[in-house]
């Protein structure tokens, strides 16, 4: 976008989609831009220019994209959770059965021992 006229074209497509009413409501919009890091607020109060790391979030996606990506990182956190539960509940169950196997085979070698052996 080389010319101005692009410029105001494109902030007013960008206003269209946000339905915005008033110049209060591009403010704070601005200032939430600020506050994440995507833009810069000159010192005149009044002009506000994109940051570098507010250029790469627009082209991947904003936050649009962002949300989407929240998202799949909570879905990721819910599967490895129950992943890891019902490890500890086979974790739990294998130490059970380890445990009633050990005392089996005592129990065994006690029969073995002293009741096959009287014989």
């Amino acid at each position: 976008m080389n010319n101005s006229s692009d410029k105001v074209k494109q902030l007013t497509g960008w206003k269209a989609d946000f339905n915005l009413k008033t110049t209060d409501d591009v403010r704070e919009i601005l200032e939430h831009f600020i506050s994440d890091g995507y833009a810069i607020k000159h010192q005149d109060n009044i002009n506000y220019q994109i940051s570098v790391s507010g250029r790469l979030f627009c082209e991947y996606g904003g936050y649009v994209q962002k949300d989407i990506d929240d998202k799949l990182k909570l879905k990721e956190i819910k599967i490895d959770l129950e992943t890891r539960m019902r490890n500890e509940r086979l974790l739990v169950s294998a130490g059970f059965l380890a445990g009633f196997g050990a005392v089996s085979l005592v129990l065994w070698e006690m029969y073995k021992t002293f009741c096959l052996k009287l014989r």
